[in-house]
């Protein structure tokens, strides 16, 4: 009788034992999907990252060809401010009419604001893409802290 109830408590035991097993399989089959899916939600943070610094780089490129076009731009402005006071120095020295003078004037300042509003245009359009560059900063830090996350 007394084997008999050692041999019963050694069938509990090790029929908890089992049981026990059997629940840290699932837990462990649990946190092995986990880890596979966190791996592979990195992955795929990593790679949106990867397509947003692409992006970034893009928008710099336009930037960067924008900020070169406002240069030769504002070159040209320059041009004409020197031709403009070239006219001047002319108009002057062969004293022609007074007529003739403003109307070549008024052409030139006329292609001058023109000129000037096209920088304009060209400067708010820079200002946009480097608005844009500031938002896609900070989506690609937010993707960083949503990866640094991840990781932990």
């Amino acid at each position: 009788t007394e084997a008999k109830t050692n041999l019963e408590i050694c069938l509990s035991v090790l029929k908890n034992n089992r049981n026990e097993y059997t629940l840290q399989q699932a837990d462990t089959k649990d946190i092995t999907q986990a880890i596979d899916d966190g791996e592979r939600l990195l992955q795929l943070r990593r790679q949106e990252r990867m397509d947003q610094i692409k992006v970034q780089q893009e928008a710099n490129d336009v930037l960067n060809g924008l900020r070169n076009e406002l240069n030769v731009v504002m070159g040209s402005l320059d041009r004409q401010i020197i031709q403009n006071n070239d006219c001047k120095a002319q108009l002057e020295a062969k004293q022609i009419s007074f007529e003739q003078a403003t109307k070549q004037l008024s052409k030139i300042k006329a292609h001058l604001a023109a000129q000037r509003k096209k920088c304009v245009n060209e400067e708010k359009n820079a200002l946009t893409v480097e608005d844009s560059l500031v938002d896609r900063e900070l989506q690609l830090r937010k993707a960083d802290k949503q990866i640094e996350v991840a990781k932990h």
